[in-house]
């Protein structure tokens, strides 16, 4: 399922044909055909598949202008008159007019890769033009699967529930890419855009067809705007898995934006196996030094969210700690427990005396009139009511790096949690200081980490703008009618290690919630979390389950393993720092960690009923241990025949 390996070639060959309205594009890799703008025919020579359908009456691809007037108010090229021209053997240009409306879109096969290179701009007969879509039609929904890095990594298949769905760039859309996966390969879509710029992905579905739409914005406002230019769209196709097009994506990403690997941090950010989120702490002071008995403190994160004088979400940015935090640091910091401290990146109270300086730098809506945009806005008497500030403002990011170097400097904290880290906004300002949001939130997180040496960073959600200075970050859990899929953590796991979200539930309070996290999480290779309201409850059945499989994360150091083949009944795949392969699974017994190599207990080559008399024989003992709880007993039984080569 995984080997990779690269088998995007240049194009050995390239041909350009147009054909009346058509547009046909051929080389060594892949045959395209445009139709007034849209891709509706796509064939993978390297494995002879076709991954599109006879055109239908059904749902329709897209490519147009963007226009928002109170709602959207698209141009599609499809009502327009085409006009096609071979700019050279490989590159051609597609011009649509319907009135005072044009469009171009011109493209390109590169030589070096192969890829089929799109690009559009657009000009209208009328204010408002947000964007320009560029889209792909007929996609054969009964032998393709949709990857994509979006809200943590999912695939959308035919029995997906949703007829249509909009991810925006970065926040949800974690990244530049899209993949189509057919049986033998598949094709995929990215971009190469290394400012940030808005865009959004979107995709309608029926039972047998998909639609694809990829959006380009322009900088809000749009108000005066009647003109739009796309970034360029990279088109190939693939032979293999989706970790093919997932790794050329990485590596370019890598080499754009010069992220943190986890080696290059503090050997610590490596060893953390497990997450504790404390709220208020001095109900756990009783309960931490029970834990240390059971775990590693030095490879537990105690992520605290009341350390603050003020309560949750309130106050912003005053970051005064509540009285006895220095005690309570102290005695944590003695048990050997790595602490990290709630924060907001974007967070300011209206009631704070600072917020009049700083709302002029207050994200504004770019579709609702401009409205100011913060959490429970819309509730003026919420004491946690606050506003979502622009980092883009130099003199907010100067405030929040010196609130932040103060605690640092004053007390021995390892980590900061930057809550609501993802947020970015098309801001409806427009540029501040000459930067757009993802660009400010880019620099506060290089200026934070410049100001604080050694400290690392954790985020709320991960994307696109956020990973390379991000050591952690929260996962929210997917809704549970969506399918998980472990494409954002091939992209992403180099970089950032993922954990719970902080609305994680108690394990022992709600175990039904908590079990839903769980399957939510169990593609995404998410560290071992538990709410502080578990060591209320630590043998609870499911916080047990949760401590060990976090013992194992700690005793055998593990990481994902995106370079070896997984079993179809894998839910995630890791590698120890000894180099073994342990697998993530979803049995009877609930989900467990699995170390391959032990299930063969008799070394023959082979998992079977000897290997079950093997732990029967040696129940009560350690040696026929598998699934990590230091003993014996039938759980290991039920694990071996699970496994039966």
């Amino acid at each position: 399922m995984i080997l990779i390996f690269s088998v995007i070639l240049g194009s050995g060959f390239a041909k350009i044909r147009i054909d009346g309205k058509n547009v046909h594009v051929e080389t060594s890799a892949y045959t395209v055909r445009f139709d007034k703008g849209v891709i509706t025919y796509i064939h993978n020579k390297r494995t002879a598949e076709t991954y599109t359908i006879p055109e239908s009456p059904g749902i329709e691809g897209q490519t147009g202008i963007l226009r928002w007037q109170q709602k959207p108010i698209p141009i599609w090229v499809r009502h327009g008159v085409v006009e096609s021209t071979k700019t050279s053997h490989n590159s051609a240009t597609m011009v649509f007019r319907q009135g005072g409306n044009k469009v171009i879109l011109t493209i390109e096969i590169e030589p070096t890769t192969g890829d089929l290179l799109i690009a559009g701009s657009g000009e209208a007969d009328s204010t408002g033009v947000y964007g320009l879509q560029w889209g792909c039609d007929n996609i054969d929904l009964n032998s393709v699967d949709l990857i994509l890095p979006a809200h943590g990594g999912q695939v959308i298949t035919a029995s997906s529930p949703f007829e249509s769905k909009r991810y925006s760039y970065p926040e949800l859309w974690e990244a530049q890419l899209a993949i189509v996966q057919g049986e033998q390969g598949g094709f995929f879509v990215r971009g190469t855009d290394r400012t940030f710029q808005a865009k959004r992905f979107t995709y309608n579905k029926n039972r047998e067809e998909l639609v694809l739409g990829f959006e380009t914005h322009n900088q809000a406002p749009f108000d005066t705007l009647n003109t739009v230019q796309s970034v360029v769209w990279r088109f190939n196709t693939y032979v293999g898995g989706y970790c093919v097009p997932a790794y050329i994506y990485r590596c370019w990403m890598e080499e754009a934006f010069e992220p943190w690997r986890l080696q290059d941090m503090p050997q610590w950010v490596q060893d953390i196996g497990l997450v504790i989120m404390a709220g208020v702490w001095n109900i756990y002071l009783d309960w931490l030094p029970q834990l240390a008995e059971q775990v590693e403190p030095s490879k537990t994160l105690l992520y605290l969210v009341g350390w603050r004088k003020d309560s949750y979400d309130q106050n912003y940015p005053d970051y005064t700690p509540r009285e006895g935090f220095e005690d309570f640091l102290k005695t944590v910091k003695d048990l050997g427990y790595r602490v990290m401290l709630h924060t907001n990146l974007v967070g300011f109270s209206p009631y704070h005396p600072l917020y009049p300086e700083f709302q002029q730098y207050q994200f504004r809506s770019p579709w609702d009139n401009g409205n100011l945009i913060g959490w429970w806005w819309n509730e003026p008497d919420n004491p946690r009511r606050f506003a979502f500030i622009n980092p883009a403002s130099s003199q907010f990011r100067n405030l929040f790096v010196s609130r932040l170097k103060e605690i640092w400097e004053t007390y021995p904290v390892d980590a900061f949690h930057l809550d609501i880290s993802t947020v970015v906004e098309n801001d409806a300002n427009g540029l501040i200081d000459g930067l757009n949001a993802a660009q400010g939130n880019v620099l506060m997180h290089k200026e934070l980490a410049e100001a604080m040496p050694g400290v690392v960073f954790s985020g709320e959600h991960l994307h696109e703008v956020t990973f390379f200075r991000e050591s952690f970050a929260q996962r929210f859990p997917l809704p549970p009618e969506l399918t998980p899929h472990p494409v954002s953590a091939f992209l992403f796991s180099p970089y950032t290690r993922p954990y719970g979200h902080l609305g994680i539930a108690t394990a022992w309070e709600d175990p039904l919630r908590y079990q839903t996290f769980l399957d939510s999480y169990q593609s995404w290779g998410i560290l071992p979390t538990l709410q502080g309201g578990d060591l209320e409850q630590p043998y609870h059945p499911l916080a047990q389950q949760v401590l060990d499989i976090a013992r194992q994360w700690q005793d055998f150091g593990l990481r994902p393993d995106f370079e070896s083949d997984w079993a179809d009944d894998t839910l995630f795949q890791y590698v120890t720092h000894d180099g073994e392969t342990v697998v993530y699974q979803k049995t009877a017994a609930g989900h467990t960690l699995l170390l391959q190599r032990s299930a063969d207990l008799n070394q023959d080559g082979i998992i079977n009923v000897l290997d079950l008399v093997f732990v029967a024989n040696h129940f009560g003992t350690a040696d026929g241990d598998i699934n990590g709880d230091g003993q014996t007993n039938i759980l290991d039984l039920v694990l071996v025949s699970q496994h039966f080569r």
